[in-house]
C-alpha cells in the first residue's frame, strides 16, 4: 500500500509540474501582449487561434478516437476584443501647443479653483474609452505633500447637455503627480511646463454619455488654458485651423444652479484613449469608413468653401444670440429660443450650450461656409410662419444664401396642423400620374382655397424660395425620428412623403434623415429631452454626417 502511495504522490507532482508550466508560458503571453498599442482582450497575439479543447462533445473515455480533420471551425463563437490606443490631438497639433506653451508665445491663463471644475465640451471624441494618459499644461504650484506629490483632480460627468453637467460630479480621480520625477518645485507661479502623466492604475473608464472635467478645490498643481479669444494668437489659430472641435469648454460645473459656457478659451490637454472593438475586422472597417468620411468632406471643401448658408428651423436649429440676432438679419430678433449658452441668463437651459455643437455649424465648419442668416425660431410651424420667413434668409448686407437648409414640420405635427389631401393623392394606387402630375393639379385644386393646410405652407415656403433666391442650392430635411409616443410613424410617414414630393416637384434637394445614424432605438439616447425630440451635441454631430453623405451623393450624381 505504501509503494502505491508514493507512486501516486510522484504522479501528482508531475502534474502540477506541468501545470504550473502552462501557466507560466500563458501569464507570459498575456504579457507581451500588453505592451503593445494594439491587443486582443486577453491581451494575447491577435492572429492566435481560440483554444477549444474545453469542447464539452469531445469523448474523453474513447482514448483512441482520431481526431476529426473535416470538423467545421463554430461560426458562432465571439471573436476577440481588440484594444487600440488613439492619441486625442493630431501629434503636431500637440507637439505645436507645447512648443508655443513652454515658449510662452501665447495667451496661456491658470485655472482657479473658485470657478472649478473646467469641462471638456468635445463631447463627440472623448467617451467609450478608458483614459490611459493625460498631458497638462503645468503653469502653477503650490506645496507639495510629505511624499513629494503635487494633487490633481479630475472628474467624470454626464456630458449630454447643459443640466447633465450642473449634476454632482458622478465620481472623481485625485492624480498624484511626483515632484521629483517631473521636475517640479513647489510654491512656483510660472512653471510653463508641458508634462505627460501615466493614468493607467486609475482605471478612469468613460462611458458614452460621460466626459471629463478638471480642478478639484484642494489642488496644489494647476493648468494652463488657452485664450484671451484674441482670433491673431497663436494657440487660438492653431486650434481654430486644426482641430476646432477642441475649442471652448465649460466652468464652474456640479452646481444646480448654474454652470458657464466658455466660447473663446480652450482648455489644452492632451490623452491617449484605450478604445475596445468587437474585433479586428470592426477596427479596420470603423477606420476605413472614417477616411472615406474625410475623404468625402475633402472633396465637398473644394465646392463649398466660402460659400453662405441659412437655415429656415424650429427649436432645434436655434442657437441663443445668432437665430435671434438682428445683426444678420433686421426681422429676427423676436424668435424664440431653445438652445442657450450656459451662462448665468440661462440658469435652467436644457439644450446645448455652445453653437459649435448644432448641426448647422460642424456643417459650416467641416465644409469652410460662412452663415449668412439662421431664421429658426423655437415652437414654430410651418403653418404659421414659413412661408414670410423663406424670403427673409437673406442678411442685412443683401448678401443672399449660396446654401439652405429647411428643417421644419414636428411643430405642425405636435399641434395637429391643419392636414390637406396631398398624402392620400400621392400614394393613391389607382392614379397612374407622376407625383409631379398629381402636385401639378393639386395646386390649382387648393389655390383658392382660404383655409391653409401644413402641404399648402410648405410649398408657398419653397415657392418663396425660389423667387428670392433662384440660385440657391435648398435642402429639405424630413422630420427625425423620435421617442415621443405623441408622433405615430404614420403621421410622421405621411408629412416626410409630402415633404420629399414637393422638395422634388420644386426643383430641391432632399435629405431622408430616418436614413442616416439615429434611429427609433438611440434618439433617445442621442437627446437632450429624455424623448428624443430635440438632439444632443452627440445628435447633432450624427445629424451632421448624414448631411455631409447627402450633399457628397449629390455630388457624385452630377
Amino acid at each position: 500500500m505504501k509503494k502505491y502511495f508514493v507512486v501516486l504522490i510522484s504522479m501528482l507532482l508531475i502534474l502540477s509540474m506541468v501545470f504550473t508550466a502552462c501557466k507560466d508560458n500563458t501569464e507570459a503571453g498575456n504579457e507581451t501582449g500588453a505592451n503593445s498599442d494594439i491587443t486582443s482582450d486577453d491581451g494575447s497575439d491577435s492572429d492566435s487561434i481560440p483554444d477549444d479543447s474545453s469542447d464539452s462533445s469531445s469523448d474523453s473515455s474513447s482514448s483512441d478516437k482520431k481526431p476529426d480533420d473535416t470538423q467545421k471551425p463554430d461560426d458562432t463563437q465571439k471573436p476577440e476584443a481588440y484594444k487600440v490606443v488613439e492619441s486625442y490631438m493630431p501629434e503636431d497639433v500637440s507637439a505645436e501647443m507645447k512648443r508655443l506653451f513652454e515658449g510662452r508665445e501665447a495667451s496661456f491663463m491658470t485655472s482657479a479653483a473658485s470657478t472649478n471644475p473646467y469641462v471638456i465640451r468635445d463631447v463627440y471624441n472623448i467617451s467609450n474609452c478608458r483614459v490611459k494618459s493625460i498631458s497638462i499644461p503645468v503653469i502653477k504650484t503650490t506645496t507639495e505633500d510629505a511624499n513629494g506629490d503635487f494633487i490633481f483632480t479630475i472628474y467624470v460627468l454626464q456630458n449630454e447637455w447643459m443640466n447633465g453637467l450642473k449634476q454632482t460630479p458622478r465620481r472623481y480621480y485625485e492624480i498624484k503627480i511626483n515632484a521629483e520625477e517631473y521636475g517640479l518645485n513647489e510654491d512656483d507661479s510660472a512653471v510653463y511646463k508641458w508634462i505627460k502623466v501615466d493614468l493607467t492604475d486609475y482605471n478612469i473608464v468613460l462611458s458614452a454619455t460621460e466626459t471629463m472635467g478638471f480642478v478639484g478645490d484642494d489642488d496644489t498643481i494647476f493648468a494652463a488654458f488657452m485664450g484671451n479669444g484674441s482670433k491673431t494668437d497663436k494657440a487660438q489659430l492653431l486650434i481654430e485651423n486644426n482641430f476646432p472641435q477642441m475649442r471652448g469648454f465649460v466652468k464652474k460645473t456640479g452646481l444646480v444652479t448654474t454652470a458657464h459656457a466658455v466660447d473663446n478659451n480652450t482648455l489644452i490637454y492632451d490623452f491617449e484613449f484605450e478604445r475596445t472593438y468587437e474585433s479586428k475586422e470592426a477596427y479596420d472597417a470603423y477606420v476605413e469608413a472614417e477616411n472615406e468620411y474625410r475623404e468625402k468632406i475633402e472633396a465637398l471643401m473644394d465646392i463649398y468653401a466660402g460659400k453662405k448658408l441659412s437655415i429656415l428651423g424650429d427649436s432645434i436649429s436655434t442657437f441663443d444670440g445668432i437665430s435671434n440676432s438682428t445683426s444678420y438679419n433686421s426681422t429676427i430678433g423676436n424668435n424664440a429660443v431653445y438652445n442657450f449658452r450656459g451662462t448665468a441668463s440661462a440658469l435652467n437651459n436644457n439644450g446645448l450650450y455652445d453653437q459649435k455643437d448644432t448641426y448647422w455649424h460642424r456643417l459650416m465648419t467641416d465644409l469652410f461656409m460662412e452663415l449668412c442668416v439662421n431664421n429658426s425660431w423655437s415652437g414654430s410651424k410651418v403653418i404659421d410662419s414659413a412661408p414670410g420667413r423663406a424670403g427673409q434668409l437673406h442678411n442685412n448686407s443683401g448678401d443672399k444664401p449660396d446654401v439652405i437648409l429647411f428643417y421644419m414640420g414636428i411643430n405642425d405635427l405636435h399641434n395637429k396642423a391643419a392636414m390637406g389631401d396631398l398624402y392620400e393623392i400621392l400614394a393613391s394606387k389607382t392614379d397612374t400620374r407622376s407625383d409631379a402630375e398629381k402636385i401639378e393639379q393639386w395646386l390649382i385644386d387648393t389655390s383658392a382655397l382660404s383655409s391653409k393646410s401644413f402641404e399648402q405652407a410648405y410649398a408657398a415656403s419653397l415657392r418663396t424660395m425660389k423667387e428670392k433666391y433662384p440660385d440657391a442650392e435648398i435642402w429639405c430635411m424630413s422630420l427625425l425620428v423620435n421617442g415621443d409616443s405623441r408622433f405615430t410613424t404614420t403621421a410622421m410617414n405621411q408629412y416626410n412623403r409630402c415633404i420629399e414630393a414637393l422638395a422634388e416637384y420644386f426643383g430641391c434637394n432632399y435629405i431622408d434623415q430616418n436614413e442616416g445614424y439615429i434611429t427609433r432605438g438611440t434618439c433617445v439616447a442621442n437627446s437632450c429631452d429624455g424623448k428624443g425630440l430635440h438632439p444632443n451635441p452627440t445628435g447633432h454631430a450624427l445629424m451632421e454626417k448624414h448631411i455631409i453623405e447627402c450633399f457628397y451623393e449629390k455630388l457624385i450624381n452630377e
